[in-house]
């Protein structure tokens, strides 16, 4: 599975935006548009990474 499968999957679920997700991780729109589109993967390990994992476990909280 790829990794923009892999995020869709994870909004979808949680029912969030990619505004949502951009507001909840810090991390620009636009950013969050190239990993959608599968034109950019984060790597494990950086700080965007961590950031977008951080606005997926901040929202999962909040939508329980």
């Amino acid at each position: 599975m790829d990794f923009k499968k892999i995020l869709d999957d994870y909004m979808k679920l949680l029912n969030c935006t990619a505004k949502d997700l951009s507001e909840n991780s810090g991390l620009s729109a636009t950013t969050i548009s190239r990993y959608r589109s599968g034109e950019r993967i984060p790597e494990g390990g950086t700080e965007n990474f961590a950031r977008l994992i951080n606005g997926i476990v901040s929202i999962a909280d909040r939508e329980k």
